[in-house]
Protein backbone atom coordinates (compact mmCIF):
# COMPACT_ATOMS: atom_id res chain seq x y z
CA UNK A 1 0.00 0.00 0.00
CA UNK A 2 1.72 3.50 -0.96
CA UNK A 3 1.53 6.12 1.72
CA UNK A 4 -0.52 8.87 0.95
CA UNK A 5 0.46 11.42 3.30
CA UNK A 6 0.11 14.42 1.58
CA UNK A 7 -3.00 13.46 0.32
CA UNK A 8 -4.48 12.74 3.99
CA UNK A 9 -3.15 16.21 5.10
CA UNK A 10 -4.68 18.16 1.46
CA UNK A 11 -8.02 17.05 3.08
CA UNK A 12 -10.16 19.72 4.37
CA UNK A 13 -10.60 19.60 8.16
CA UNK A 14 -14.20 18.06 9.16
CA UNK A 15 -15.58 18.68 12.47
CA UNK A 16 -18.28 17.08 14.94
CA UNK A 17 -20.39 20.09 15.08
CA UNK A 18 -19.45 21.09 10.96
CA UNK A 19 -23.21 21.36 9.53
CA UNK A 20 -22.22 21.33 5.75
CA UNK A 21 -19.35 18.98 4.72
CA UNK A 22 -16.32 21.40 2.80
CA UNK A 23 -16.22 18.19 0.03
CA UNK A 24 -18.84 16.42 -1.53
CA UNK A 25 -18.51 12.57 -1.91
CA UNK A 26 -18.35 12.52 -5.67
CA UNK A 27 -15.14 15.24 -5.47
CA UNK A 28 -13.81 13.36 -2.84
CA UNK A 29 -14.01 9.75 -4.89
CA UNK A 30 -12.36 11.69 -8.23
CA UNK A 31 -9.47 13.27 -6.06
CA UNK A 32 -8.80 10.24 -4.21
CA UNK A 33 -8.53 7.98 -8.03
CA UNK A 34 -5.69 10.74 -9.00
CA UNK A 35 -3.42 9.99 -6.19
CA UNK A 36 -4.63 6.30 -5.70
CA UNK A 37 -2.44 3.30 -6.94
CA UNK A 38 -4.27 1.01 -9.02
CA UNK A 39 -4.35 -1.91 -6.39
CA UNK A 40 -5.65 0.48 -3.76
CA UNK A 41 -7.93 1.99 -6.38
CA UNK A 42 -9.76 -1.59 -6.42
CA UNK A 43 -9.56 -1.53 -2.60
CA UNK A 44 -11.75 2.06 -2.76
CA UNK A 45 -14.38 0.39 -5.34
CA UNK A 46 -14.60 -2.85 -2.77
CA UNK A 47 -15.72 -0.13 -0.16
CA UNK A 48 -17.92 1.60 -2.57
CA UNK A 49 -19.57 -2.01 -3.49
CA UNK A 50 -21.11 -2.08 -0.33
CA UNK A 51 -23.62 0.46 -1.53
CA UNK A 52 -24.45 -0.93 -4.51
CA UNK A 53 -24.44 -4.92 -3.49
CA UNK A 54 -28.58 -4.59 -3.16
CA UNK A 55 -28.79 -4.33 -6.83
CA UNK A 56 -26.29 -6.72 -7.96
CA UNK A 57 -27.89 -9.53 -6.23
CA UNK A 58 -31.41 -8.32 -7.28
CA UNK A 59 -29.49 -7.93 -11.19
CA UNK A 60 -28.30 -11.81 -10.58
CA UNK A 61 -31.51 -12.95 -8.99
CA UNK A 62 -33.46 -11.34 -11.44
CA UNK A 63 -31.60 -13.50 -14.42
CA UNK A 64 -30.96 -16.44 -12.92
CA UNK A 65 -34.81 -16.76 -12.34
CA UNK A 66 -35.46 -15.71 -15.81
CA UNK A 67 -37.30 -18.27 -17.47
CA UNK A 68 -36.94 -16.04 -21.06
CA UNK A 69 -33.63 -16.58 -20.87
CA UNK A 70 -32.45 -20.12 -23.00
CA UNK A 71 -29.41 -20.69 -21.12
CA UNK A 72 -28.09 -23.85 -23.63
CA UNK A 73 -28.01 -20.89 -26.64
CA UNK A 74 -25.08 -19.55 -28.17
CA UNK A 75 -23.50 -17.56 -25.36
CA UNK A 76 -23.30 -14.38 -27.82
CA UNK A 77 -27.17 -14.84 -28.18
CA UNK A 78 -28.03 -14.27 -24.73
CA UNK A 79 -28.77 -10.37 -23.75
CA UNK A 80 -28.38 -10.16 -20.18
CA UNK A 81 -28.79 -6.11 -19.10
CA UNK A 82 -29.10 -4.77 -15.87
CA UNK A 83 -32.47 -2.77 -14.75
CA UNK A 84 -30.34 -0.35 -13.57
CA UNK A 85 -26.94 0.53 -14.25
CA UNK A 86 -24.01 -0.79 -12.32
CA UNK A 87 -21.23 1.49 -11.58
CA UNK A 88 -18.71 -0.49 -8.82
CA UNK A 89 -18.68 -3.41 -11.72
CA UNK A 90 -18.88 -4.27 -14.87
CA UNK A 91 -22.16 -5.48 -16.09
CA UNK A 92 -21.18 -7.50 -19.02
CA UNK A 93 -18.58 -9.36 -17.24
CA UNK A 94 -21.34 -10.33 -14.87
CA UNK A 95 -23.41 -11.73 -17.48
CA UNK A 96 -20.53 -13.57 -19.11
CA UNK A 97 -19.63 -14.94 -15.77
CA UNK A 98 -23.10 -15.90 -14.86
CA UNK A 99 -23.25 -17.44 -18.36
CA UNK A 100 -20.13 -19.45 -18.30
CA UNK A 101 -21.90 -20.96 -14.89
CA UNK A 102 -25.24 -21.64 -16.37
CA UNK A 103 -23.49 -23.20 -19.49
CA UNK A 104 -21.12 -25.46 -17.33
CA UNK A 105 -18.25 -24.30 -19.31
CA UNK A 106 -15.17 -22.77 -18.35
CA UNK A 107 -15.08 -19.46 -16.10
CA UNK A 108 -14.00 -16.47 -17.73
CA UNK A 109 -10.73 -14.36 -16.22
CA UNK A 110 -12.82 -11.58 -14.69
CA UNK A 111 -10.81 -8.34 -13.73
CA UNK A 112 -13.66 -6.55 -11.88
CA UNK A 113 -15.56 -9.39 -10.33
CA UNK A 114 -15.20 -9.85 -6.75
CA UNK A 115 -14.67 -13.19 -5.68
CA UNK A 116 -17.44 -12.89 -2.92
CA UNK A 117 -19.72 -12.56 -6.07
CA UNK A 118 -18.44 -15.55 -7.76
CA UNK A 119 -19.12 -17.62 -5.01
CA UNK A 120 -22.51 -16.55 -4.51
CA UNK A 121 -22.95 -17.07 -8.14
CA UNK A 122 -22.06 -20.82 -7.98
CA UNK A 123 -24.11 -21.13 -5.22
CA UNK A 124 -27.26 -20.54 -6.79
CA UNK A 125 -27.14 -22.61 -9.10
CA UNK A 126 -27.79 -26.12 -8.92
CA UNK A 127 -25.36 -29.24 -8.99
CA UNK A 128 -26.15 -31.17 -11.50
CA UNK A 129 -24.91 -34.68 -9.62
CA UNK A 130 -26.37 -33.60 -6.74
CA UNK A 131 -29.29 -33.43 -7.80
CA UNK A 132 -29.38 -37.08 -9.69
CA UNK A 133 -27.78 -38.14 -6.15
CA UNK A 134 -31.33 -37.40 -4.41
CA UNK A 135 -33.22 -38.46 -6.97
CA UNK A 136 -31.55 -41.71 -7.20
CA UNK A 137 -32.51 -41.99 -3.27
Amino acid sequence: MAKYYATIAGLPNIGVDDRKLPIQTDALQAELRQELTKRDRRLLDLLLMEQEIPQILETINAWLSDDSIHWEDDPSEIELEPKEPLETIDAQELADYIIAVQQRTKRPRTKHLPDFIKEYIEMRLPDPELEEELEEE
